[in-house]
């Protein structure tokens, strides 16, 4: 039987609880953030992250304008905009990362924040 626990989604600088949620896994918590339209860092969710940690190096989380790699968050334009150079100064590992995954991320990204007609 799965046990709720209560999950905290805290500020990054200053450690303050931004959203707190009941529930089985951190996944979950983040959905009903975005269900609440909670401003989660800067930024107000209008749908579900993607977040990715299929045995990557980092996990990645993209939201409706951004993309977090690791402890790395940047808006989408950034990250395509970066050189070799200023990626390789992020983390030892993250150039030959990002020379596999830069492209499906961006296309992932782009997918997904597309506005949506109604």
């Amino acid at each position: 039987m799965n046990k709720n626990k209560t999950i905290l989604i805290l500020n990054r600088f200053n450690n303050k609880v931004i959203f707190e949620f009941e529930c089985n896994s951190i996944k979950e918590c983040v959905e009903e953030a975005a269900k609440q339209k909670v401003n989660l860092g800067g930024e107000k969710l209008t749908k579900n992250p993607i977040y990715i940690n299929a045995g990557l190096e980092w996990q990645i989380w993209i939201t409706d304008k951004k993309i977090k790699i690791g402890c790395q968050i940047h808006t989408t334009l950034a990250w395509s905009k970066f050189t070799d150079e200023q990626i390789s100064k992020m983390d030892r590992n993250a150039l030959e990362f990002w020379k596999k995954w830069k492209e499906p991320i961006l296309a992932m990204a782009k997918e997904h924040q597309k506005i949506e007609k109604e």
